[in-house]
């Protein structure tokens, strides 16, 4: 059964707000760690596998694809309530990575990348719409800020050490230890969230929080934002661990070490949507993260061959797309609010569904040198500030 609903503001044995976001953040750096160590160690996965780059990228488009089924899937915070949702998620996430760790061969690896993308797109537009619902708008991007470190904590932390990992063990020894991490994180949310975790007069079914979303056009424009920026940024992640090992002849430390300074742009980004987005107004600053994205891929056929030029460039990339990423997640948690949870679904698709696509043309486009890949990128964030600017309106 549904979890009952009951006011949030009178739960029994509430922890506070910080406590609350501190765990839901150590969470999301688990999880991230899990989701995007197979990026810059795909080469390493490929070989150990034993199949090729291309066909070890298929499994994570899957993943990838799997997330267009959130409207379905992440509307579950709507309809079941945010913690059911959220522990059923973070449940298939540990499950997917444990079974990659215990059986490591390309078939547990496609199977546990399914059941991870299943679990990511319940468990992320839950807890965006359970942050959301706690937090005023005026201070939105600043506790979506806190939250989405996981992004950042996975590369500044996380990939790093599955780096020392990999290059002292096996590529799929990291999977046994971020899995069991991850039922600590489970633990970790069942103590730290309130026992019922939808405000009252929220719940609704899935046709009516579908219908609410569908026609409400500035609410697809800015889904539609988010995907064109993903698709680009996956286009490239997907591709810059073999760009570095083949420019730089980087081994998996190395990769590691660098993937840190991805983390440390990260947070930088995450730390100027804090300082910037609530004050500039969510929809110029998502414009400013989309512009300086995009001038940053223009640069990266132009500086290879220069490690530190090129390391520099990657982190202004990659501090302006978490930057312009966050401050998404905070413009579109508004614009629907009677079908919260349901919205961010449909963005968590958006958001799988240029996963999949980026994951899917990135290695392709790369056989013709980073230089297609850029290209795609920069297209795509221009295609995207178009849509934003004509057409995602922000009704006060």
């Amino acid at each position: 059964m549904p979890e009952s609903t009951q006011n949030p503001s009178l739960p029994p044995k509430t922890r506070s707000m910080p406590l609350q976001l501190g765990v839901i953040s150590f969470a999301r750096t688990v999880i991230y760690t899990g989701h995007r160590m197979v990026f810059p160690f795909l080469p390493a996965l490929a070989r150990g596998m034993d199949v090729s780059l291309e066909t070890a990228a298929l499994a994570i488009t899957v993943r990838s694809a799997l997330g267009m089924l959130s409207p379905l899937l992440g509307s579950l915070g709507d309809t079941r309530g945010r913690k059911w949702a959220l522990r059923a998620g973070l449940g298939l996430i540990a499950a997917g990575t444990l079974l990659v760790g215990f059986f490591p061969t390309f078939l547990s690896f496609l199977v546990g990348s399914m059941l991870f993308g299943m679990g990511i797109v319940i468990f992320d537009p839950s807890i965006q719409a359970y942050v959301s619902d706690r937090v005023p708008y005026r201070r939105r991007a600043l506790a979506m800020a806190v939250i989405e470190f996981g992004w950042s904590g996975a590369f500044l932390i996380g990939i790093p050490l599955v780096g020392r990992v990999i290059s002292r063990s096996s590529w799929s020894t990291p999977f046994l230890w971020v899995g069991g991490v991850m039922v600590l994180s489970l633990i970790l949310i069942d103590w730290a969230l309130p026992p019922s975790s939808v405000p009252t007069g929220q719940k609704l079914d899935l046709k009516a929080g579908l219908k609410k979303t569908i026609r409400h056009r500035p609410s697809m424009a800015a889904v539609g934002v988010s995907f064109l920026m993903i698709t680009g940024s996956r286009a490239i992640m997907i591709v810059y661990g073999a760009w570095f090992e083949h420019v730089f002849q980087m081994t998996e430390q190395m990769l590691g070490d660098v993937s840190s300074v991805i983390g440390a742009a990260g947070i930088t980004g995450l730390v100027l949507v804090g300082l910037l987005t609530d004050r500039l107004g969510k929809k110029f600053a998502l414009g400013l993260g989309l512009t300086v994205n995009l001038l940053s891929a223009l640069s990266f056929p132009l500086l290879e061959g220069r490690l530190v030029l090129t390391v520099s460039s990657l982190f202004v990339y990659y501090l302006a797309f978490e930057f312009a990423l966050v401050t998404a997640l905070s413009l579109v948690s508004e614009l629907r609010p009677g079908a919260r949870a349901t919205l961010m679904a449909f963005h968590a698709a958006a958001v799988s569904a240029g996963d999949a696509l980026g994951s899917f043309l990135g290695p392709r486009l790369y056989q013709g040198g980073m230089i297609m890949n850029s290209a795609l990128a920069v297209g795509l964030n221009l295609l995207a500030l178009a849509v934003l600017v004509l057409l995602v309106k922000v009704e006060d």
